[in-house]
């Protein structure tokens, strides 16, 4: 069993580390392909007469990595043929052969042919092509146009572009999935944020009714009041408050009581009749849960001051 391990720095040369060694490494986190960050991902477009430009890029093969900074002009001009049509595949092809030992674009030549084969790299212990793009030449034309050229790069196949570590995504995919968690994630931040404020300012109002209470009872079918000595009064239970009128008897648990300051609607409750008309309210606080205030709710609160209401699920007047 033989074990390996790196990278450290040497001391007196006792730590030697070769090429293989580096793209190893790096074949073991970048995966073959082209790099979807980088340039124009060596775009195959015609140039002219039988020339293609092939666009700027980096990819990677074997941990070993080819890169292009400017458009290239490729001439195919010597394979076309006089009177019959053949294929040529253009790719990044990356040789470790000890004679070799680089990285080029390399073009493989079909035979003319009435009905020509298209010609494919093969790939070896020594030899790896990443496939740009197979183009027919047709025998007796002028040039090559767009139609006569067939795009590989998207060809997990034949090309492909790099993926991440797990080979799951592109850089580019991973990069956009990145940006989005990041913004979810303050999204999600701001809510919280905004929720903790909201409870805080709850907690701070229900604070305030420390002195004692002084009433309790019903004023809804499911809701039920707490009013204390400071003025203040909670209501809380589920659905809706009674509704009434100058003429409603009885009349409102509130009905013409100045000495009620504050009221806290608690959630649950979804509608507020009209009860708290000709109290000295200066502050009501409401859930967002509820849906419908009824139209004279607060009529003649003269004092009211403050309406702390959240409509998130829509608030509405009915009459």
């Amino acid at each position: 069993m033989a074990f390996s391990y790196g990278f450290f720095n040497a001391k007196n040369l006792d730590r030697v580390y070769t090429a293989e060694h580096f793209t190893s490494y790096l074949s073991s986190i970048i995966c073959d392909g082209i790099q979807d960050t980088y340039g124009e991902c060596f775009s195959i477009t015609p140039a002219g007469g039988f020339q293609l430009r092939i666009g700027s890029g980096k990819a990677w093969i074997q941990g070993h990595y080819f890169q292009n900074d400017n458009g290239y002009i490729l001439d195919l001009s010597q394979y076309a043929d006089s009177s019959l049509p053949r294929y040529v595949t253009v790719g990044i092809s990356c040789d470790t052969q000890e004679s070799v030992r680089s990285v080029q674009i390399e073009v493989l030549a079909g035979t003319p042919a009435v009905a020509p084969f298209i010609p494919s790299f093969s790939n070896n212990d020594t030899k790896t092509t990443l496939t740009l793009c197979q183009v027919r030449v047709n025998g007796g034309s002028s040039g090559i146009t767009a139609s006569n050229i067939t795009d590989c790069r998207e060809d997990e196949e034949l090309c492909g572009y790099c993926r991440c570590i797990l080979g799951k995504c592109k850089v580019t995919e991973m990069l956009i999935k990145m940006t989005q968690l990041k913004s979810d994630m303050e999204a999600l931040k701001a809510r919280e944020d905004a929720q903790d404020s909201k409870i805080a300012e709850l907690e701070e109002k229900l604070k305030a009714f420390t002195s004692d209470v002084v009433a309790a009872g019903q004023c809804g079918e499911d809701v039920y009041y707490i009013r204390y000595a400071d003025g203040h009064v909670l209501l809380q239970g589920s659905g809706a408050t009674y509704d009434y009128s100058d003429e409603s008897t009885p009349k409102s648990v509130f009905y013409n009581m100045p000495e009620i300051k504050s009221v806290v609607v608690q959630e649950g409750i979804t509608k507020l009749g009209n009860a708290l008309r000709q109290t000295d309210i200066t502050e009501i606080v409401i859930p967002t849960k509820v849906s419908v205030i009824e139209d004279y709710l607060l009529s003649t609160c003269t004092k009211l001051k403050t309406v702390r209401a959240e409509s998130s699920t829509g608030i509405s007047k009915q009459k």
